[in-house]
């Protein structure tokens, strides 16, 4: 796998940042997390042309609930417009409401530096998660500029995370992601589709996850939009 100059140039960006809290209840956190996946999934959709990808985030979180954080991965749309790479940045707000519920808001900013010949990739999103007794993950995500189009996109999704035995995690998921109805020419909507196992190693994590899309989703954006296999490695710092 060959990673772009800007990549490594992240990467780099990234890492010096990371400061480990020398208290262990200290108000204040710092981490850093690196993936290589075998193809970068975004709601079911390859957004590297189904190459691998190196991808790091650096994170801050306070005990108050607030976060912000930066991530990175190369990207591929297969045009003319020059990107290469995706640099989002995020903050939010995580508060557990009760035993049972935690809520969670997110503002987010997807970034594609480098982009040229009139393209206009970058838009925001506000993502509202609520998680049921730590398992089950109810997100909502709406932009009134999706994929920088001037149009509006809503993405639900609904996800469960099951504990198996050999210390293996099983994890499903199913989304619809709903656009303005003159945003394509053919659908206005498409479902996706998750089923994975993973396993924690200490601070490396592996999972294997199929991953699909209803038949909207190869009409929308064709093969990158089919069904796939992919398999990550995560590792904290």
């Amino acid at each position: 796998m060959v990673l772009s100059s800007r990549m490594l140039l992240a990467l780099a960006l990234l890492a010096p940042v990371v400061v480990q809290a020398e208290e262990a209840d200290s108000a204040h956190n710092f981490a850093f997390t690196g993936w290589l996946v075998s193809d970068y999934v975004f709601r079911g959709v390859s957004q590297n042309y189904e190459d691998p990808a190196l991808q790091a985030a650096v994170d801050y979180t306070h005990s108050s609930g607030f976060y912000a954080g930066v991530w990175a991965s190369p990207v591929d749309f297969n045009n003319d417009s020059g990107a290469d790479l995706e640099v989002d940045a995020y903050v939010g707000f995580k508060h557990r409401l009760n035993d049972v519920l935690t809520g969670d808001i997110q503002f987010i900013r997807y970034n594609y530096p480098g982009v040229k010949n009139g393209f206009h990739l970058a838009y925001n999103e506000i993502i509202g998660k609520l998680t049921f007794f730590e398992r089950v993950v109810l997100t909502v995500g709406y932009s009134d500029d999706v994929f920088a189009s001037g149009k509006s996109g809503l993405y639900t999704n609904l996800t469960g995370n099951w504990s198996l035995p050999y210390e293996l995690t099983l994890s499903t998921g199913v989304g619809l992601y709903r656009f303005d109805s003159d945003l394509f020419p053919t659908k206005d909507e498409y479902l996706d589709y998750s089923i994975g196992l993973s396993r924690a190693f200490g601070k490396l994590e592996t999972a294997l996850t199929y991953v699909d899309t209803d038949n909207n989703g190869p009409v929308l954006f064709g093969k990158i939009a089919d069904s796939r296999v992919v398999l990550s490695l995560k590792y904290a710092f």
